[in-house]
């Protein structure tokens, strides 16, 4: 039986906030922090996509412009795909946690194809991985977010977790610049100048700590809805 901790009629004010976020149990918690670090795993393949293909790869900036303008809506798509249907049939089938586990592992699998990749194609495999993985795991965590929600707190709780997949966006750009500087640069590409290398293994790090959280999370083990 899924755990949801008890939550009464919560107050408004800073007070009220506080109160929802230590009734929201850990379960919750677990599921917050897992989604913080899946989407910021995912972050790091497309925040510095352009730059990543003038400088490791060797395209034009417009082609590489263009290149990223054009992933960016077939991974969008293909994640669209995942989350509307795709990660549904399967978690039918095997179950919520080793599909979201499969989510997580197409992330890990793009961030460390990135940690030496050469090539434009490397990078359009890489970026629809990505939207799969994102798909496949988004569509899954927030089932499974409701399914632990506290009774009486449910759309505050739901606007923190949101927090979760927003908040990567901001800070995966505010540290990539410390990666990208490390050490003597990169180790391949045609412009070493920056550590591609570094800043994807932080994602793959990431990737890997979010696919550990896993095993600490309470998630139904079928998804029984038609």
């Amino acid at each position: 039986m899924l755990f949801r901790s008890p939550v009464r009629s919560p107050a408004g004010g800073p007070r009220g906030a506080v109160a929802v976020l230590v009734g929201a149990g850990a379960p919750y918690w677990w599921l917050w922090l897992q989604r913080l670090f899946a989407q910021a795993a995912y972050s790091c393949l497309t925040v510095y996509g352009v730059f990543f293909l003038i400088r490791r790869v060797g395209r034009e900036p417009h082609d590489a412009a263009s290149l990223v303008a054009l992933l960016t809506a077939v991974g969008a798509g293909t994640g669209m795909a995942m989350a509307m249907g795709g990660a549904r049939v399967l978690a039918r089938r095997l179950g919520y946690r080793p599909v979201m586990a499969g989510g997580i592992l197409l992330l890990l699998g793009a961030n460390l194809l990135l940690t030496t990749a050469t090539s434009a194609t490397s990078y359009v495999v890489a970026l629809l991985c990505a939207g799969a993985g994102l798909g496949t795991y988004v569509a899954l965590d927030l089932a499974a977010a409701l399914a632990v929600l506290p009774d009486g707190a449910n759309g505050r709780l739901l606007g923190y977790f949101n927090i979760a997949r927003t908040l990567p966006q901001t800070v995966v750009p505010a540290l990539g610049p410390a990666f990208l500087a490390m050490g003597s640069g990169d180790v391949v590409g045609v412009d070493p100048s920056r550590n591609y290398f570094a800043f994807f293994l932080f994602g793959s790090a990431l990737a890997a700590v979010a696919l550990v959280l896993l095993t600490r999370m309470t998630v139904p083990e079928r998804d029984r809805t038609g």
